[in-house]
């Protein structure tokens, strides 16, 4: 039967890289920890984890639950410990992977009400999602309590995650401001010189509209990459420690920077 040779998938040194939270002769859900174990037990979807961007933008603040049923359908739960803040792929949702009916289905997602109620639904539009919450709807009470106490149990790992790329990037002094070009109107490219913890390191920079953004992939201490400190409040403190620095500093940096800001906050 399917259902069984998907479960025997399940064995041997790479389950070592996830956590079984449930298993029943219908259902089985897992928490891949590493990003070869999420490809492994993602097939069949176009889950964005299944690339290291998208892995490590949500493995740093949430939990990726696998849900996987015997007829070869998947759901994934993103149940991020930080509240969505707007973006696409941000914050706790779900996503359909998988089979129906022997054939390859649509990725789409879908957020709960409440984040810390990712199983709550209120769905009758009938709609392309509508098969996708009648699954989480029909996940058995035990596997919620299971999924619970797993995100439960684990907020003290994340948050310690989240303590070591705070302190990282309190860590970063401004050097010093080169190669400043204007490419185009209203834009501002250049090279920020930072001291991280004794090792010296050039940001690629940008200005234009009413923000800054920085390339932080050599800033990053592993595989994550630019994803790294996505969601520990990078851009903002370098941000302030830049506009204070070159405000005494480099005056003629800084008030080109102030009148592109200014000028987008007027429009």
């Amino acid at each position: 039967m399917n259902y069984i040779k998907l479960f025997e998938e399940f064995t041997g040194d790479i389950t070592k890289q996830a956590d079984i939270v449930y298993k029943d002769s219908n259902l089985l859900v897992i928490v891949p920890k590493t990003f070869e174990a999420t490809r492994k037990f993602s097939r069949n979807t176009q889950w964005c984890s299944n690339n290291k961007t998208g892995f490590y933008s949500h493995i740093t603040t949430a939990n990726l639950f696998r849900f996987h049923f015997k007829d070869g359908y998947k759901l994934r739960l993103t149940w991020d410990y930080i509240p969505w803040d707007g973006d696409y792929s941000s914050g706790t949702h779900w996503g359909q992977g998988g089979k129906k009916d022997g054939k390859l289905v649509q990725y789409l997602h879908i957020r709960p009400t409440d984040e810390n109620k990712p199983f709550d639904f209120d769905y009758t539009k009938g709609d392309d999602r509508q098969f996708m919450v009648d699954r989480i709807n029909s996940i058995p009470e035990e596997a919620r309590k299971k999924v619970i106490e797993y995100h439960n149990k684990h907020s003290i790992d994340k948050n310690d995650v989240l303590n070591k790329m705070y302190s990282d990037i309190q860590k970063i002094k401004i050097i010093d401001v080169e190669n400043i070009h204007v490419p185009f109107e209203d834009c501002l490219r250049f090279d920020v010189l930072i001291d991280k913890d004794g090792d010296k390191m050039t940001l690629s920079a940008s200005s234009f509209g009413s923000g800054l953004f920085f390339s932080k992939s050599s800033v990053a201490d592993d595989d994550s990459g630019m994803t790294y400190y996505d969601k520990s409040g990078f851009k903002e403190y370098i941000t302030d420690k830049l506009m204070a620095w070159s405000k005494v500093n480099n005056v003629d940096f800084y008030n080109k920077i102030k009148k592109i800001k200014d000028e987008e906050v007027q429009s």
